[in-house]
Formats: structure tokens, C-alpha cells, sequence
């Protein structure tokens, strides 16, 4: 299992950028993840959501500290939970029959990358998070 670093990026993208350029990040991301993987089942859908409901235009996340982290750590736990389980029911279309596996596979998969991912979050959140504030202060 390994992390999910494009969720983790892309949460980290859209609390400080509006919500455009947090929908023209996911779209980008995925569609060159899927020129590079297998192009079924897409990372379109599940990381456009995750785009989506993470930014807003109205607010910006100018504050780093202790208590952003956790709540960015949370949000990328649930999310990637959310983006494994779109990619599996992608799956649902071949068979339909093997819906019980599908289920043991996904929570295996799905929460062992959603921890793994919680667990790294801080190590990027936190270094492009005073990044992209001090490239916004300096202009």
C-alpha cells in the first residue's frame, strides 16, 4: 500500500487557492495520471470532488498551525477514502457478481492508503503551505 499523494497535494492545492485553479489542478493531475495508468477506472471523478469541495473562492488559508494540520490530516483521511471508493465502484460495470470481494478489497485498500496518507499529509502540507503563503505575502 502507498500513500495517496495526489490526494494529499490536492488538498493542500485547494485550501489555499481558489476553486478554479483547484478544478484546473485536478483535471491536469488526473488526466496525466491516466496517460500514465491504465485509463479505466478514471482518477478523474473521484479527484474533482475532492477539488471541488475543498476550495472556496470566498477564503483563504493563511493561518499554519497545530490545529490547521490536524484538520488537514482528517480531511485527507476521509477524502482519499472517498477517491478509493469512486475508483471501486468504477469496477461494478464488468461484474456484478463479485460485489462481496470488491467490498474486502476496498476496505483493505481504501484504509490502509487513507492511514498512510493521514501519517504523510504533514510532511507536504506543511512546508507548501508556508510556501505558497510567503510567494502570496511577497507579491
Amino acid at each position: 500500500m502507498a500513500p495517496n499523494w495526489l490526494v494529499i497535494w490536492l488538498v493542500t492545492w485547494s485550501l489555499s487557492h481558489t476553486r478554479a485553479q483547484s478544478l484546473v489542478a485536478a483535471v491536469s493531475i488526473s488526466l496525466v495520471l491516466d496517460a500514465l495508468s491504465s485509463s479505466y477506472p478514471t482518477h478523474l471523478l473521484g479527484l474533482v470532488i475532492v477539488a471541488y469541495f475543498n476550495s472556496d473562492s470566498r477564503r483563504k488559508n493563511d493561518l499554519v498551525s497545530f490545529n490547521s494540520i490536524i484538520l488537514v490530516v482528517l480531511r485527507v483521511f476521509f477524502w482519499t477514502l472517498v477517491v478509493e471508493a469512486i475508483m471501486a465502484l468504477q469496477y461494478l460495470p464488468f461484474n456484478i457478481d463479485f460485489i462481496h470481494e470488491l467490498w474486502l478489497r476496498y476496505q483493505r485498500i481504501g484504509l490502509s492508503s487513507a492511514v498512510i496518507s493521514s501519517l504523510w499529509t504533514p510532511v507536504i502540507y506543511w512546508p507548501l503551505s508556508r510556501w505558497w503563503l510567503y510567494q502570496s505575502r511577497k507579491k
